[in-house]
């Protein structure tokens, strides 16, 4: 990892959505010391409150969640972006099914990508740095 994209992604503000405790470790593991801000959300609706008063750079949204699944956080995301006159934030699905449906659902919800578990810790950062326009 280059010395420039290392400093690009230390300014991502980035909300971690997901129901499993070692999902969101995963996630803080594999970006601890590459950002200054990483956020945490045990499901959907949490993820929308925090959304509504924070920024965030980009969400990484997992899809199966309970009290609010991934696909209606997204939807409640979009329509804030819209009443509130923000910017549309990037989310990134995640989800253990690599179904082509599964996917098309996400981005039919307002996700701007799809990726499947396993994550790769490359695979993610290479992600971040091209949603963001890093």
């Amino acid at each position: 990892m280059t010395p420039e994209l290392i400093l690009a992604l230390r300014a991502l503000q980035i909300l971690v959505v997901d129901d499993f405790h070692e999902n969101r470790v995963l996630v803080d593991v594999y970006l601890r010391g590459l950002l200054q801000g990483l956020e945490f959300a045990e499901n959907g609706l949490v993820a929308v409150e925090k959304f509504e008063v924070g920024s965030f750079d980009v969400v990484l949204m997992d899809i199966e969640m309970p009290v609010m699944d991934g696909h209606s956080a997204t939807r409640a995301i979009r329509k804030l972006e819209r009443s509130l006159g923000r910017p549309r934030t990037p989310i990134i699905a995640v989800s253990a099914s690599s179904s082509e449906d599964v996917g098309e659902r996400s981005l039919e919800a307002g996700c701007d990508l799809h990726l499947t578990r396993p994550l790769s810790k490359s695979k993610l950062v290479e992600v971040l740095h091209e949603l963001s326009g890093c």
